[in-house]
């Protein structure tokens, strides 16, 4: 056992003795002001906002709670909305004359109203045009 132990502690000692250092090439400086392009601030932005100057006494409800005086107009909605609603609706008779009679009593029994039946129909048709 001691021979090996001695073995094993010589070949320790020779490899961490070897000279296992890399070969360091120096870097060559930078000269950061050479590389970056000279930059500029860019100047202030206009302030086009005036704040008020706040009066923490005054407890009145004008001023706590002013009121917005230029309110954005509503939104009408036009009558195109109805109309194109009425003229995608379908009947029972286009509903019978698209589908067929038998597979309009197979919804109307799968969906339990004649009225679901119709709307599938509506659904069908909505498709067929797009």
């Amino acid at each position: 056992m001691k021979p090996l132990a001695i073995i094993f502690l010589a070949l320790f000692v020779a490899g961490c003795s070897s000279d296992q250092s890399e070969k360091i090439t120096p870097k060559e400086p930078r000269n950061p002001r050479a590389q970056t392009p000279q930059q500029h601030t860019p100047a202030a932005p206009e302030k086009a906002f005036n704040p008020k100057e706040v009066q923490s006494g005054n407890l009145s409800s004008e001023y706590m709670y002013p009121s917005n005086k230029t309110q954005p107009a509503p939104v009408k909605k036009e009558n195109e909305d109805a109309q194109y609603i009425a003229d995608k609706t379908v009947t029972k008779e286009e509903c019978i004359a698209m589908i067929g009679e038998e597979k309009f009593e197979k919804y109307t029994e799968m969906l339990s109203s004649e009225a679901a039946a119709i709307k599938r129909c509506t659904l069908l048709k909505a498709m067929q045009n797009h």
